[in-house]
């Protein structure tokens, strides 16, 4: 959630308190009107009335070309409908209209939205106002003669009283608790997103070096590559020696075309548009290059026009996350392609021991690792990659053992 979508959803929830005050008093002093209890200035009450709706639907269109609200605007808004507020209880009744508990709720907001002093003013203005009411008001008359006046009153203000209790004491527990609720939701929300930058630049940091390191690991790999051609003269291709010989150039060849795509996507970062299928039957090809040995259940289920975003560093990112699960379980790795609600699922299953709570929660969050080799920075890399696509990393427990490890990808439309 951003924080023009808490401040638009905190002023569409100040103008329906708005309107239900508003329509509350009108059908309250209504109602009074219709049984003759009491007569009222219709045509003042009506004044005022237009003039809080106007502030309703100014406040509406407001909220939605809303480019920053300040605590400053949010205080004018409540210091209106105080003003607002002593108008209309002015000429209903002052004090003993029972809807002069509508001040409660404005207090209340100001409390959980605004800073100590302009609370404290909000306060300060709805207390004097109360207390001004109570001398300086035009009194409700009553229809009836002066033997009956008491009773009738009574009963519409003790009446008034508790439906005013009881609707500002659900605006207060509804509609105050979800403005104070999105304060607190969007401030966890700034938190998680410091940690991802703080996250990002490490990554960033890494991922310099490592561009560096690739350069640098240029010369001496060509100079083994080198010894090695001479090496292989000396010995026959089906001895033993040679046999190994061959090993080693094939794994110098890995490591060079690694390296050179590690070059190229620090260089290059462009992102292309591929099905999803191509995606991964190029992955697995790459893949089984690395880790041959590795037995692998395919099971296909997206639509062969299904499309994502995809680049170099995702698919490094991809082989990561497979070889995390490879090495958790040497015997056996499943790997599903599904579509879901407009999101591309790729799903690795393995065997392994399972995944560390810490891990699953907030995966990528920490540098954690549970390779003594390992430095703890592959899922770190292989989240924040998914991530710059708009999609996420996801890790569960297995039905039985092991791991699911879950990438999920927007889906891209060909209208995009």
């Amino acid at each position: 959630m951003t924080e023009r979508t808490v401040e638009q959803k905190n002023l569409r929830r100040l103008n329906a308190i708005r309107l239900t005050i508003l329509l509350m008093e009108l059908i309250g002093l209504a109602m009074a009107t219709w049984f003759s209890v009491i007569q009222v200035n219709w045509n003042v009450l009506s004044i005022i009335a237009a003039i809080t709706g106007l502030l309703i639907v100014y406040t509406h269109f407001y909220q939605r070309y809303l480019s920053g609200l300040t605590h400053t605007n949010l205080f004018k808004q409540l210091l209106a409908d105080v003003f607002l507020q002593s108008l209309f209880l002015y000429w209903s009744g002052g004090y003993t209209n029972p809807f002069i508990f509508s001040y409660l709720v404005t207090v209340t907001i100001s409390a959980a939205l605004l800073p100590v002093r302009q609370r404290w003013l909000i306060t300060t203005l709805a207390i004097i106002c109360y207390t001004l009411l109570q001398k300086w008001y035009q009194p409700l008359i009553s229809t009836h003669s002066a033997h009956g006046v008491m009773q009738p009153m009574v009963v519409l203000h003790l009446g008034g009283m508790w439906l005013t209790f009881s609707i500002s004491a659900c605006l207060v527990t509804g509609v105050v608790a979800g403005m104070a609720e999105a304060i607190r939701s969007h401030r966890a929300e700034i938190v998680v997103g410091r940690e991802k930058r703080l996250r990002d630049e490490r990554i960033l940091a890494v991922a310099t070096t490592a561009a560096g390191a690739a350069h640098e690991l240029a010369t001496p790999l060509s100079t083994m590559s080198i010894l090695l051609g001479e090496m292989s003269k000396d010995y026959e291709a089906d001895s033993p020696q040679g046999e190994d010989i061959a090993l080693l150039r094939n794994q110098l060849r890995l490591c060079e075309n690694r390296l050179a795509k590690i070059v190229q996507a620090s260089q290059n970062q462009f992102v292309e548009i591929k099905t999803a299928r191509d995606f991964v039957v190029e992955l697995l090809d790459e893949w089984a290059l690395l880790r041959p040995e590795i037995p692998v259940r395919f099971n296909f289920d997206a639509s062969p026009h299904c499309r994502i975003e995809a680049d170099q560093a995702l698919m490094m990112a991809m082989i990561n996350l497979l070889d995390n699960s490879a090495d958790a379980s040497p015997d056996f790795i499943g790997i599903a392609l599904f579509e879901k609600d407009g999101v591309v699922v790729f799903q690795i299953e393995d065997r392994g021991e399972g995944v560390l709570d810490d891990i699953a929660f907030c995966p990528g969050s920490t540098a954690l690792t549970t390779k003594e080799e390992g430095f703890g920075l592959g899922l770190q890399l292989s989240v924040a990659t998914v991530e710059r696509l708009n999609g996420d990393v996801r890790l569960y427990a297995g039905k039985t053992v092991g791991t699911i490890t879950e990438v999920r990808l927007p889906e891209i439309s060909l209208h995009e």
